[in-house]
């Protein structure tokens, strides 16, 4: 299947100005993935939404990748497809100290227009946030691999990220 989004690196801005890599670890897995249609994506169907989430509470390991794609799956039943990837955290700055995360891309299959797709990504990034106990989780809307809008996400709602770039 071909994703019309970008699952590279990315450096993020934590909430407490900590700057933090995202690089992938292993490989990216298919859920729910459809063959690629004959006929050319256009328009909104060219939307993703790319999840990063650490694994850690408190400082130490708890969550694993199954437990996030159960948060994602429960919250979107029915004909969706998206991608996860395990990851880790690393920091830019001070101390080697890496985060087991991952990253789940979500690709708009349904067509749904862009700012109700921004909305129930938002929402999702509150549930899984609050689920599995994250402070901030990092949210990008992408358009054809194009970040359009990124946003720190806690369980208490959206705020537009700050400093989201590719390395």
């Amino acid at each position: 299947m071909k994703h019309h989004a970008h699952m590279g690196e990315l450096v993020v801005v934590t909430c407490e100005g900590r700057r933090l890599r995202f690089k992938q670890k292993g490989t990216a897995k298919s859920y729910g993935a459809k063959p690629n249609p004959a006929i050319r994506r256009e328009g909104p169907r060219l939307l993703a939404a790319r999840f990063l989430v650490g694994f850690n509470v408190g400082g130490k390991p708890k969550w694993k990748l199954d437990d996030l794609i159960e948060v994602v799956t429960d919250y979107h039943k029915g004909g969706m497809s998206f991608v996860a990837q395990k990851g880790v955290w690393a920091p830019l700055d001070g101390p080697r100290d890496e985060e087991d995360s991952a990253q789940v891309i979500i690709m708009n299959d349904a067509g749904v227009d862009k700012t109700p797709f921004v909305d129930g990504m938002v929402t999702l990034g509150e549930t899984i946030a609050s689920r599995l106990q994250q402070s901030e989780v990092f949210l990008d809307i992408q358009e054809r691999g194009i970040v359009t809008d990124s946003f720190t996400v806690t369980s208490a709602g959206a705020v537009p990220a700050e400093g989201a770039a590719s390395p």
